[in-house]
């Protein structure tokens, strides 16, 4: 997924072999999570763009709404990835568009087709599914002992969408208290960095807060703080090679005014012996000049 935070590159790494199926469409597994260039202003770029392990690739994004510009920003985030793919040379075997609908959109958007690439968007709707069921699902399973299959987690990551506006945060709330009872830390950090990147981009306030004291309590806090040691590391060595820098400079500078001193030193002797050959020419002038 396109982006350098921490929760994007570990929920990008547990995605992995997962398929999007789990919330409809019928998809191949990922591959691969891709860092592209982003088309479009900061906040308009497609929410994730991976391969696929038949080939194709993955554009994927969010909505709460279908509006009339809708497919133009579809279109744009398809004509993006592709220049940028273009420039690297790689050509991928097909290319699906895929739009995730959160609980709010009932409806399917009228047909269209993305003319300009010949590409017609998929379609996923998590309004199709019970965001409390799949908790309630979840924790029952987890309960008997067992662990989430690949399609649990990720509808267990997706159901704070699959509830309208309203609902969203009581479903997150439900969702993490579930969350904490995965015992294997990858899987749990997964889920963590799951709902933290998807729910992020819808719910507000209290998110914040809800995510932040949670993953304080997960293995992605020891992410965060060896992330935080690592780039702690690279300032000491970045301040050290500063500081051995200026001692080299200084011990440099240092050498260069010793030679500056010794060639005024010798420029100033030069001087003095040449002085010294016009008081002894005039001198020796003197002497010879005078009578017999």
């Amino acid at each position: 997924m396109a982006s350098n935070n921490i929760c994007t590159n570990i929920l990008a790494k547990g995605l992995i072999n997962k398929s999007f199926s789990a919330i409809g469409p019928n998809i191949a597994p990922i591959a691969q999570a891709l860092d592209l260039a982003s088309p479009g202003e900061p906040g308009q770029a497609a929410d994730g763009v991976f391969w696929l392990k038949d080939g194709s690739l993955l554009i994927a994004s969010v909505e709460s709404e279908v509006g009339s510009n809708s497919f133009i920003k579809y279109g744009t985030y398809l004509y993006g990835t592709l220049i940028d793919l273009e420039n690297k040379s790689i050509t991928p075997k097909d290319v699906i568009m895929l739009v995730i609908f959160t609980g709010d959109v009932v409806d399917p958007p009228a047909p269209h087709v993305l003319t300009a690439s010949s590409i017609t968007p998929t379609y996923a709707f998590l309004g199709n599914f019970d965001g409390y069921q799949v908790i309630d699902d979840a924790e029952k399973k987890l309960g008997s002992g067992m662990p989430l299959d690949d399609e649990e987690l990720l509808r267990l990551i997706f159901s704070p969408l699959m509830g309208t506006k309203g609902k969203r945060l009581d479903i997150l709330e439900r969702g993490i208290e579930v969350a904490k009872k995965i015992e294997d830390d990858d899987t749990q950090s997964f889920v963590a960095a799951g709902l933290a990147v998807v729910s992020k981009k819808f719910i507000k306030g209290r998110f914040r807060a809800e995510i932040k004291e949670w993953l304080s309590m997960t293995s992605l806090a020891k992410v965060y703080q060896d992330e935080l040691d690592a780039l702690s590391s690279l300032l000491d060595e970045a301040n050290s090679e500063v500081k051995d820098l200026t001692k080299e400079y200084l011990t440099k500078a240092k050498e260069a005014l010793e030679v500056k001193k010794l060639k005024l030193a010798a420029e100033l002797r030069s001087a003095e012996l040449e002085l010294q050959m016009i008081d002894m020419k005039a001198e020796m002038e003197f002497y010879m000049s005078m009578p017999l």
